[in-house]
């Protein structure tokens, strides 16, 4: 896959807009397995969470070679993440991800396109259709008898409240559109 890279302005934007969000809380903490969502009792921000299921591995290594480890950890949303399953990045070869975790500025708008401003539910995100990320470009939502899907990964598990956001778990990594 031959990655561009994008704009280092739109990369900061998105740094900052992640390091001053706001967060609220919750009980619940999720694991992906599957078409399976297993709902936990625990409190958490998305960041915490998604440490403790140990499905998003790949995803946080993402973050923390892009260099917004942090930033998450700072955050205080509200926040709507679509975090991608460690067999979501399965699903790209070894040297796709190799090249994308070498890429920097790249990473960081493939992450930030993960992540949109407020707290979107899946009902709402349907009902509008298309949103615009963090990262700049837009996601599309629909629903079918098979379930939510934003693009063209599938939720697995949506609605998920962290104490500073809410996640959707999904099945495939997304990319922005390459300028």
């Amino acid at each position: 896959m031959n990655f561009k890279k994008t704009s280092l302005i739109l990369s900061l934007a998105g740094l900052v807009f992640i390091a001053t969000s706001s967060f609220a809380k919750t009980e619940r903490s999720f694991v992906a397995d599957g078409d399976q969502c297993h709902q936990q009792v625990k409190k958490g921000t998305i960041l915490e969470m998604a440490k403790a299921s140990g499905k998003f591995k790949t995803f946080l290594k993402a973050l923390e070679v892009a260099g917004l480890m942090e930033s998450m950890e700072q955050a205080t949303g509200p926040i709507t993440v679509f975090a991608p399953t460690d067999d979501a990045f399965k699903l790209l070869t070894q040297s796709e991800i190799d090249e994308l975790m070498n890429d920097k500025e790249f990473l960081k708008d493939v992450l930030l396109y993960h992540v949109v401003d407020g707290r979107l539910s899946l009902k709402d995100a349907t009902a509008r259709e298309v949103v615009q990320s963090v990262e700049g470009d837009d996601l599309f939502f629909y629903r079918d008898e098979k379930g939510y899907s934003v693009n063209e990964a599938r939720i697995l598990c949506g609605d998920i409240e962290a104490t500073n956001g809410i996640v959707h778990v999904i099945d495939y990594v997304l990319f922005p559109i390459i300028k």
